[in-house]
């Protein structure tokens, strides 16, 4: 009889074996004969080493799994001016430390930083941001872009957008315009370090314009003379046209599409058409309207600087506030982009219903 392995003296010994690893039966016959399994024992090794193997194979790969670091997110300010906060949805913020009034820190303070930097907008958007922002929030108060009572922040600028969010202090000041202090609808937020009772941080509060405080300023994050994907640079500023909406989505359009950004000042078609291909746009809404100001001045929206040069289509229509057209109700103003012919002259102006769609045209300053 042939010498017999380990394996098989063991399984002499045993009527039935299980493995765990597959179940497989082991069986002897006959006291009598050489027992033999069903499955030859060198297979069922070489199915166990498998086994542990590929166990072993597995929680290493798990190991390292565990083991490996997340990806860390890019550092705050790595796209900003130095010294600033950022960027948080393409704006970057820095504190001015110089304590100015709020004209000054609206005229002067922030620009004095940085080219194109406007007073803050809080928004829900950055509220967060801008409250854990260690640098920024070192003053117990800061003026901020926004006046009581205006509807928009940084309101007449290219940095104007819809007030989305207040967070006035009513507990004991009664905000907005709860003091007796005249001209005191300049607003200011207070910080951790202001006293109790402009608190809890963040609370706002509208104070004499002419106090002085620090002001958060806010700047675009490419502010370096580049335009952004999709826009165009022409002369000072960055262009984008766009799709067809009624003027007043337009004007909404814009302002979201790139924080500063409003329905264009055309004031020189000809620059602008050269450096940008709207020859065979149509009707572009523009950031006019043909109705004055109280003051009786044109004045174009973007900016609220008046209208020195105003090209209204006269070769058809009597423009603007066509009588013969029925239009007199239509006050909204749109530039032909159509190249010129004897009835539709290029760069000439349209007022028209404020409900038509028409392709627009918005503007950002750099």
């Amino acid at each position: 009889m042939a010498r017999r392995g380990t394996l098989d003296l063991f399984l002499q010994q045993r009527s039935d074996v299980r493995l765990a690893t597959g179940g497989i039966k082991w069986s002897r016959r006959s006291t009598a004969r050489h027992h033999r399994p069903l499955v030859s024992h060198r297979f069922v090794v070489a199915m166990v080493v498998a086994r542990v193997s590929l166990l072993a194979a597995v929680s290493l790969i798990m190991g390292l799994q565990l083991a490996a670091p997340s990806t860390a997110a890019p550092a705050s300010g790595q796209d900003c001016p130095t010294g600033w906060e950022g960027p948080h949805r393409d704006i970057c913020y820095r504190l001015s430390e110089d304590a100015r009034s709020w004209t000054d820190a609206k005229a002067n303070g922030c620009e004095a930083l940085s080219g194109g930097a406007y007073l803050a907008s809080v928004t829900y958007a950055n509220k967060a941001f801008l409250s854990k922002q260690e640098s920024i929030v070192g003053s117990d108060y800061y003026w901020v872009g926004l006046r009581s009572g205006d509807a928009e922040w940084n309101s007449g600028t290219a940095a104007a957008e819809p007030v989305d969010y207040t967070n006035w202090e009513v507990m004991r000041h009664q905000e907005p315009s709860g003091s007796r202090i005249t001209n005191d609808d300049c607003v200011m937020v207070t910080t951790a370090s202001a006293p109790a009772e402009f608190q809890p941080a963040g609370s706002w509060v509208d104070w004499d314009c002419d106090y002085q405080t620090p002001a958060i300023c806010q700047v675009q994050q490419n502010s370096d003379g580049s335009c952004s994907d999709g826009w165009t640079s022409v002369g000072s500023d960055c262009y984008a046209m766009t799709e067809a909406l009624s003027f007043s989505e337009a004007e909404l359009a814009c302002s979201t599409k790139m924080t500063g950004a409003r329905l264009a000042a055309v004031s020189d078609y000809d620059t602008l058409s050269a450096g940008l291909d709207i020859g065979t746009a149509g009707y572009l809404w523009i950031g006019l309207r043909s109705t004055p100001a109280a003051d009786g001045a044109l004045r174009w929206l973007a900016n609220g600087e008046e209208v020195s040069d105003t090209p209204w289509k006269c070769i058809k229509y009597d423009e603007p506030d066509s009588e013969q057209m029925g239009f007199e109700d239509a006050d909204c103003v749109v530039v032909n982009g159509l190249e010129a012919d004897d009835l539709y002259q290029a760069g000439a102006w349209s007022d028209y219903f404020c409900t038509v769609e028409y392709k627009y045209l918005c503007a950002l300053q750099l």
